[in-house]
């Protein structure tokens, strides 16, 4: 015998992760807290070596759970106690002071939102991996336009396989709006030689 449709929507509804958490504090600037708001989230636990808390930006941490041969998986990205995407970059931005700041300050905002696979400064080993490769490396540039910013450069790229890690460099461009929209474009992939961070 089936159940109604209400009672299999009643079901639902009891099992489903909730849009936000409801945690005593909701606090993801500590791994404990971050593990809790994740799993409230999501029903999944969450793996310390898969958070990355971005103090930058208060309230923003993303979460995700070590798969064996997979790297972290299920990564989600919460903002005021709840998932988060891209729609919400702009109030993100905002609220760390993008429209009150002046340029420097828009600028250091967004060197802190592209994080450290920009290549800001390449350093030997990275330049010799772009000789060998054929290609000319030169520094992230930042300029300011319009009440945005526009960042021009190269990042590191990495995913993980079952094969094992895969990584490469890119060519890209952000482009970040006065209202703290942020529009990227990459091109120019490639590898080559043992991994390198800058």
């Amino acid at each position: 015998m089936r159940a109604p449709a209400w009672q299999l929507l009643t079901l639902l509804t009891l099992v489903s992760p909730p849009d936000r958490a409801t945690s005593a504090g909701c606090d993801v600037s500590t791994e404990g807290g971050a593990l809790a708001v994740y799993k409230e989230l999501t029903g999944r636990q969450g793996t310390p070596r898969c958070i990355e808390i971005r103090r930058e930006f208060p309230g923003l941490a993303y979460v995700g759970t070590v798969v064996p041969d997979a790297g972290c998986l299920g990564t989600i990205m919460i903002w005021q106690c709840r998932k988060a995407g891209d729609a919400d970059v702009p109030a993100i931005l905002q609220a760390a002071g993008w429209s009150a700041g002046d340029d420097v300050q828009r600028m250091k905002i967004a060197r802190d939102w592209l994080g450290d696979s920009v290549l800001w400064d390449g350093t030997k080993d990275v330049r010799q991996t772009f000789a060998d490769a054929g290609k000319i490396y030169s520094p992230a540039t930042m300029t300011a336009r319009n009440g945005g910013v526009r960042v021009e450069g190269w990042r590191l790229e990495t995913s993980m396989t079952i094969a094992g890690p895969s990584w490469w460099y890119s060519r890209f461009t952000a482009d970040f709006a006065a209202d703290g929209r942020v529009v990227q474009s990459v091109g120019e992939p490639f590898r080559g030689g043992p991994i390198q961070y800058p």
